[in-house]
Protein backbone atom coordinates (compact mmCIF):
# COMPACT_ATOMS: atom_id res chain seq x y z
CA UNK A 1 0.00 0.00 0.00
CA UNK A 2 2.53 2.53 0.91
CA UNK A 3 4.44 1.78 -2.55
CA UNK A 4 1.76 2.20 -4.40
CA UNK A 5 1.02 5.67 -2.62
CA UNK A 6 4.66 6.38 -3.01
CA UNK A 7 4.35 5.72 -6.90
CA UNK A 8 0.79 6.35 -7.98
CA UNK A 9 1.69 9.59 -10.19
CA UNK A 10 5.23 8.65 -11.19
CA UNK A 11 3.80 8.89 -14.96
CA UNK A 12 2.51 12.25 -14.62
CA UNK A 13 5.57 13.75 -16.76
CA UNK A 14 5.60 11.23 -19.30
CA UNK A 15 1.93 12.08 -19.81
CA UNK A 16 1.87 15.75 -19.39
CA UNK A 17 0.53 18.41 -21.47
CA UNK A 18 -0.59 21.83 -21.46
CA UNK A 19 -4.01 22.90 -22.95
CA UNK A 20 -4.39 26.34 -24.78
CA UNK A 21 -5.96 27.59 -22.12
CA UNK A 22 -3.10 26.68 -19.64
CA UNK A 23 -4.71 23.70 -18.22
CA UNK A 24 -2.46 21.13 -17.55
CA UNK A 25 -3.11 17.54 -18.21
CA UNK A 26 -2.15 14.25 -17.32
CA UNK A 27 -3.93 11.86 -19.76
CA UNK A 28 -3.13 8.12 -19.35
CA UNK A 29 -1.20 8.81 -15.67
CA UNK A 30 -2.50 5.87 -14.18
CA UNK A 31 -1.79 3.21 -17.11
CA UNK A 32 1.93 4.84 -17.67
CA UNK A 33 2.65 4.83 -13.94
CA UNK A 34 1.39 1.55 -13.21
CA UNK A 35 3.62 0.15 -16.21
CA UNK A 36 6.50 2.00 -14.92
CA UNK A 37 6.35 1.34 -10.68
CA UNK A 38 6.08 -2.69 -12.72
CA UNK A 39 9.98 -2.10 -13.92
CA UNK A 40 11.10 -0.60 -10.21
CA UNK A 41 9.33 -3.54 -8.71
CA UNK A 42 11.26 -6.11 -11.08
CA UNK A 43 14.35 -4.57 -10.85
CA UNK A 44 13.85 -4.42 -6.73
CA UNK A 45 13.00 -7.98 -7.05
CA UNK A 46 9.64 -7.88 -5.44
CA UNK A 47 7.33 -11.03 -5.78
CA UNK A 48 4.86 -11.32 -8.66
CA UNK A 49 2.36 -11.03 -6.25
CA UNK A 50 3.37 -7.70 -4.88
CA UNK A 51 4.03 -6.56 -7.77
CA UNK A 52 0.69 -7.00 -9.51
CA UNK A 53 -1.09 -5.61 -6.15
CA UNK A 54 0.67 -2.39 -6.66
CA UNK A 55 0.30 -2.28 -10.32
CA UNK A 56 -3.60 -2.88 -10.29
CA UNK A 57 -4.19 -0.22 -7.50
CA UNK A 58 -2.25 2.19 -9.50
CA UNK A 59 -3.94 1.45 -12.28
CA UNK A 60 -7.27 1.89 -10.82
CA UNK A 61 -6.75 4.62 -8.26
CA UNK A 62 -8.68 7.30 -10.54
CA UNK A 63 -11.46 5.15 -9.93
CA UNK A 64 -13.22 6.67 -6.96
CA UNK A 65 -12.62 10.34 -7.90
CA UNK A 66 -15.02 9.16 -10.74
CA UNK A 67 -17.93 8.22 -8.12
CA UNK A 68 -17.17 11.75 -6.62
CA UNK A 69 -18.76 13.48 -9.51
CA UNK A 70 -22.33 12.02 -9.00
CA UNK A 71 -24.56 13.33 -6.69
CA UNK A 72 -25.57 9.67 -6.16
CA UNK A 73 -23.19 6.94 -7.90
CA UNK A 74 -25.47 3.70 -9.29
CA UNK A 75 -25.07 0.44 -7.81
CA UNK A 76 -23.02 -0.67 -11.63
CA UNK A 77 -20.60 2.25 -10.45
CA UNK A 78 -19.95 1.45 -7.09
CA UNK A 79 -19.35 -2.39 -8.16
CA UNK A 80 -16.84 -1.46 -10.90
CA UNK A 81 -14.50 0.10 -7.95
CA UNK A 82 -14.52 -3.26 -5.88
CA UNK A 83 -13.58 -4.99 -9.01
CA UNK A 84 -10.46 -6.43 -9.72
CA UNK A 85 -7.95 -8.81 -8.30
CA UNK A 86 -9.21 -10.39 -5.31
CA UNK A 87 -6.50 -9.75 -2.77
CA UNK A 88 -5.96 -5.95 -3.34
CA UNK A 89 -9.47 -4.37 -4.56
CA UNK A 90 -10.54 -3.22 -1.18
CA UNK A 91 -7.02 -0.90 -1.81
CA UNK A 92 -8.51 1.19 -4.83
CA UNK A 93 -10.83 3.06 -2.79
CA UNK A 94 -8.40 3.63 0.17
CA UNK A 95 -5.90 5.02 -2.41
CA UNK A 96 -7.74 6.67 -4.51
CA UNK A 97 -9.60 8.63 -2.06
CA UNK A 98 -6.38 9.32 -0.42
CA UNK A 99 -5.09 11.25 -3.48
CA UNK A 100 -8.01 12.60 -3.83
CA UNK A 101 -8.16 14.67 -0.51
CA UNK A 102 -4.61 15.04 -1.19
CA UNK A 103 -5.46 17.31 -3.77
CA UNK A 104 -8.23 18.92 -3.43
CA UNK A 105 -8.90 18.91 0.35
CA UNK A 106 -12.14 17.74 2.35
CA UNK A 107 -14.46 20.66 0.89
CA UNK A 108 -13.78 20.24 -2.53
CA UNK A 109 -16.67 20.20 -5.49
Amino acid sequence: MKLAALLHDIGKPATKTIEQSGRMRFLGHAKEGSAMAVQIMERLRFSNREIKMVQLMIEHHLRPGYLLTEDVPSRRAIYKIFQGHRRSRHRYPILGLADHLAARGLRST
